[in-house]
């Protein structure tokens, strides 16, 4: 284990001035002078761990001595984020929980965090540095609903002093008021591991949580002394709660070995197995009985490639631009063919080439490659340019004012198609750090190709080919450019927000960043609902075939394997599990409506902080995605929670591909294997008059969830 501070690099922290060591008090910094009426307290500051399975966040544990009489603000810095927090007046323990923030990374790299604040003597700053080792383990238990209440029941987990239990009801969301979760009971603060909550009209969430925590330390206890090796960690589990007509077993369920589902008579049963956290390669066997004849989910054939010639609407009346406002020829240093790079950040060769100025927008310069020129029409400038002010008014709205490291006052699109006719965008972030690349060969050592502008590289909307080399024809290709516009603008404004001033390697390989860059291009208008992108997605989604061309399919489902921080999970982060990560983002945003979109693209940047700003634990949340991807706006859906909602993605099967289910026939046990983080769905024959039942068998270390869904009528 290695401690880092060099996130401070880029931080404010002009009044702080020193670092302090791990545990330790500063010197006094230059801040106010003190308050001869308040006497100057210590602060003594430790780490701990927020321990939530697939994801982990940071408690602070601040012993103030003396207490102060008013309320203390503290500043939190971490390898993620900037935060504010309040210790009351009259305590000397102050504990502060941040779930949704990072400590460590998957690097194996701990990351030292620092507080300032002023307790009476000037601002002041400390340190504290969080052990991955230890750690409480989560509280496992079930919860049943019994006459009329619900009744939760929790495993005594070894140094927990005290346990709080919540109930969330999570759903369900979605139009038209975009309802986000809400707490409907608790906290309950309890030494005992058992609670029990009212309902409302004694009924059940149809999608709820009861959310158990185990504290190492009961802040209600006076503390004597100083707080004890691990006295800050918390761990929590989240308990479903469904009262909709489908079921969500936890591991925990599975302890056994085996589970036993039923399938009430004269319906179907959908199982859908759910990795999460689980090993790459996790083994599980299902065993239907009593139940008929099953059918196979069928894939559409995908929809037809073609579209408008030119799909983007022509610009009203385009503002004066002026071509002496900027170099009307200069070279950029850009990529010569490289391979789909999935983070972005992989030494490419690179390349010169000489540009000439094309378009000025009141926002851009748009400039083109010599060799591509004669492609171009003005009429094509013209849109493009009315595109990219679009998607940049769409992006800034959210994100505030884009960097300006050239001092050119607009941001620099050059198209080139030196990037080949499989490589639609780079987004390098090196062109922000600088300095500029000066060698003829582009090949200046520490300097990594940088152009030292703000700018993003684009394929011309020509000469593009898939993944088999078949030319994308020019719907196709115009509509890929408006797509690659939005996420390639996405990415560096996440890297100029979040990786530049908390470190490069936060953001380098991290599936939420790709995410981040679909779901911006969707709220564009310009994600693969389009009409001309479904027929490039669609073919490669959701299928236990290798649909070929190098894209990888799946041999049990997979959205991603949700790699944090550079962390090798040894599962390809393929572009196929990137466009479903997209589809999942995308429907935490059309159920959760615009204030989720924007505090996703406000703090997330990691799987931890989804969970804090949507409310809905990752499992949960997958469970939803997953019923979704089966049951959406279908006729034998037993549940409208899981539809997709909005014209552009409904009927949902006509956007993507259809999903792909195996069929469960009653007999010998079949066998599936899981990715990482994967799924795996069958379905049953409709079971007889007596029912039937479907036995889930697992023998490893970390078991799945198991979804349950029954449901009349058939699937396509």
């Amino acid at each position: 284990m290695k401690t880092q501070i060099g996130f401070l690099s880029g931080l404010s922290l002009g009044a702080l001035g020193l670092l302090c060591a791990v545990g330790a008090g500063c010197a006094r910094t230059s801040g106010p002078a003190p308050d001869p009426g308040q006497p100057v307290s210590s602060l003594t500051l430790s780490c701990g761990s927020y321990d939530a399975g697939v994801t982990s966040g940071l408690v602070l544990a601040a012993v103030i001595d003396p207490a102060r009489p008013s309320d203390t603000l503290l500043e939190v810095f971490t390898s993620t984020q900037r935060t504010t927090a309040t210790c009351k007046g009259g305590e000397r323990l102050c504990l502060l929980a941040f779930p949704g923030v990072a400590a460590w990374s998957g690097e194996n790299t701990v990351w030292a965090v620092m507080v300032t604040g002023d307790l009476g003597g000037g601002l002041t700053g400390w340190t504290c540095t969080p052990d991955p080792a230890r750690t409480l383990a989560q509280p496992e238990g079930r919860a049943q609903l019994v006459s009329g209440r619900l009744e939760v029941e929790w495993n005594p987990v070894a140094g927990a002093a005290i346990y709080a239990a919540t109930l969330r009801d999570l759903g369900p969301p979605g139009p038209p008021d975009h309802r986000p979760p809400r707490v409907v009971g608790g906290p309950v603060l309890t030494t005992a591991t058992h609670a029990t909550f009212s309902l409302e009209a004694g009924r059940l969430p149809d999608f709820g949580v009861v959310e158990v925590e185990a504290w190492a330390t009961d802040p209600s206890v006076p503390l004597q002394g100083w707080l004890a090796e691990g006295g800050a960690n918390r761990s929590v589990r989240a308990i479903p709660v469904i009262g909709a007509p489908w079921t969500l077993h936890q591991p925990s369920d599975l302890a056994a070995g085996t589970l036993d589902l039923d399938v009430p008579a004269g319906k179907r049963l959908a199982v859908i197995l759910l990795n999460v956290d689980g090993r790459d390669g996790a083994g599980a066997t299902l065993q239907a009985a009593g139940t008929g004849p099953a059918a196979a989910g069928a894939r559409s054939a995908g929809l037809p490639s073609g579209g408008s010639l030119n799909p983007v609407t022509s610009p009203e009346a385009l503002a004066s631009r002026s071509l002496a406002q900027a170099e009307a020829t200069r070279s950029f240093c850009t990529f010569d063919r490289p391979t789909y790079d999935l983070n972005l950040e992989t030494r490419m060769p690179a390349i010169r080439r000489p540009a000439s100025l094309a378009l000025v927008t009141a926002n851009a310069l748009l400039y083109v490659d010599d060799q591509d020129a004669s492609g171009f029409t003005s009429l094509d400038w013209q849109a493009l340019g009315a595109r990219w002010d679009a998607v940049q008014a769409a992006i800034t709205s959210r994100s505030g004012p884009l960097p300006d490291v050239d001092a050119n006052g607009r941001f620099i699109l050059f198209f080139t198609s030196a990037l080949g006719p499989l490589a639609r965008s780079v987004a390098n972030t090196y062109d922000l750090t600088g300095p500029a690349d000066t060698a003829p060969d582009c090949h200046g050592g520490a300097n990594l190709q940088s152009n030292q502008a703000d700018m993003v590289h684009l394929h011309p909307p020509f000469g593009m080919e898939d993944a088999a080399g078949r030319p994308l024809d020019r719907g196709q290709s115009w509509a890929v450019v408006e797509r690659e516009m939005a996420r390639t603008l996405q990415r560096m404004v996440d890297w100029w927000r979040f990786a530049g001033p908390l470190g490069n390697s936060y953001l380098r390989s991290t599936e939420i960043t790709h995410a981040r860059m679909g779901l911006a291009a969707t709220l564009a208008g310009s994600g693969d609902h389009v009409a001309a992108l479904r027929a490039l997605s669609a073919p490669a989604l959701f299928t236990r075939a290798d649909p070929g061309g190098g894209f990888g399919g799946y041999p049990s489902l997979q959205m991603t394997p949700w790699r944090e921080n550079g962390e090798d999970s040894g599962v390809a982060a393929t572009p196929v599990k990137l466009a479903a990560a997209d589809s999942f983002l995308l429907f935490l945003s059309d159920r959760l409506g615009p204030a989720f979109d924007e505090r996703f693209f406000d703090q997330v940047v990691a799987l931890r902080g989804l969970e804090d700003v949507s409310g809905i634990p990752f499992h949960l949340a997958y469970a939803l995605w997953t019923g979704a991807l089966l049951f959406s706006n279908e006729p034998a859906s037993p549940w409208s929670g899981f539809d997709f909602t909005g014209p552009d993605w409904t009927p949902l099967h006509q956007k993507f591909q259809r999903f792909e289910y195996a069929p469960l026939e009653a007999g010998p046990a079949v066998p599936v294997t899981l990715r990482r983080n994967g799924f795996d769905v069958q379905v049953t024959g409709v079971a007889g008059p007596g029912g039937g039942k479907v036995t889930v068998t697992s023998g490893e270390a970390t078991r799945p969830y198991v979804m349950a869904v029954p449901f009349e009528g058939s699937l396509p």
